[in-house]
């Protein structure tokens, strides 16, 4: 009975506990999510600041009384951290999207998105894809 939950104990320590993302990495992570996967371009722009949310105000600007696709339209995206660099511009993260339109072969696309520390927390302030 010891034996067994050794066993299980060493498993929930294995498979259960794993560090929380740090602030940096949790606010690319929240970029990602609301720009490429929820396509809120009002949410993403409140995680960002300089050159992406230039970027993104134009995006709005031309999409203001467009609707957004609903439903079945939407393309289905997932995402997963690649790769961080650390510099003395902040940090750098390599994400590799997932994108599968409705009757259409899965798309994969990397995009880099650069998160710096500002006074509101940390940003995104650059973002492209690859």
């Amino acid at each position: 009975m010891k034996k067994r939950r050794g066993i299980w104990f060493v498993c929930l320590l294995l498979f259960g506990c794993h560090a929380a993302p740090s602030a940096s990495e949790q606010a690319a992570r929240n970029f990602v999510d609301a720009y490429y996967v929820q396509i809120n371009l009002p949410q993403a722009l409140s995680f960002s600041d300089g050159l992406a949310a230039n970027k993104i105000q134009t995006s709005v600007d031309l999409t203001k009384g467009v609707p957004p696709q609903e439903g079945d339209l939407r393309p289905k995206v997932s995402f997963k951290m690649i790769k961080k660099e650390n510099d003395d511009l902040g940090e750098r993260y390599l994400f590799e999207l997932s994108i599968k339109p409705k009757n259409f072969s899965e798309i994969t696309r990397q995009t880099v998105v650069r998160v710096r520390q500002t006074e509101a927390g940390w940003k995104v302030t650059q973002f492209s894809d690859t």
